[in-house]
């Protein structure tokens, strides 16, 4: 049976483990897939690796992106790819591993998987010990969150929308306990909004276990949107 991941620690893994490069992420439905893959793709750039989203329908749309982009990690959606794309897409393999350094993240159902890997067998030898099942987080718990929070307000005296702006200008105190604040916040579109400029202010190496620790500990906040 697969492993199974959220988001955070998935791409935390992708980021941090210098191989394999081609991974493969089943979702429940197809539906979770492009929403799953846009969110994976979001974070594996916070972790501090160039990342970019593809909807593929085709091979040439996969291998147009990789030769564009030889250095950006591909998160692709390829519920649409037939089997005649898988065909294409396993005899392009050599080419698309180039010089092993290209990364690639196929995200699709369980369903698409079967047939992709029936189709496309040799392709499908390089994601070997690399599928996992990606899940959405669970609902945040709320239980001491509040008390945690008013006892961070007091400690810096500064309210949430004051730590967002300080982390957005690049001010905010580099320690944990401010990651956990963004992360824990009442004002869930603030709070990612703020741990995202948070995250740009540090070095992805000091940021990574900051990121693992917030994200085990409110798992929620990583599918909130800023916009």
């Amino acid at each position: 049976m697969s492993p199974v991941f959220s988001v955070w620690r998935l791409a935390a893994r992708i980021a941090n483990d210098p191989g394999p490069s081609w991974t493969a992420a089943l979702s429940d439905t197809q539906a979770a897939a492009e929403e799953l893959g846009q969110e994976l793709a979001e974070e594996v750039t916070a972790n501090g690796l160039p990342a970019r989203f593809l909807v593929a329908s085709t091979a040439n749309d996969i291998e147009g992106v990789l030769a564009a982009e030889p250095h950006t990690t591909l998160v692709t959606d390829v519920e649409a790819l037939t089997t005649a794309e898988w065909q294409r897409l396993d005899r392009a393999r050599d080419r698309l591993e180039g010089d092993g350094a290209t990364r690639i993240v196929f995200v699709m159902t369980e369903a698409t998987a079967a047939r992709g890997s029936a189709a496309a067998p040799n392709l499908w030898s390089f994601l070997a010990g690399a599928v996992h099942r990606l899940v959405a987080e669970a609902p945040l718990p709320a239980a001491g969150r509040e008390g945690r929070l008013a006892a961070l307000r007091e400690h810096y005296a500064m309210s949430d929308a004051d730590i967002v702006t300080s982390a957005e200008k690049g001010s905010a105190p580099r320690d944990p306990y401010i990651a956990e604040w963004l992360a824990s916040c009442a004002n869930m579109r603030l709070g990612v909004r703020g741990a995202r400029a948070w995250r740009r202010g540090v070095t992805a190496a000091a940021c990574r276990g900051t990121i693992a620790m917030v994200a085990s500990r409110f798992p929620r906040s990583v599918r909130c949107r800023s916009s």
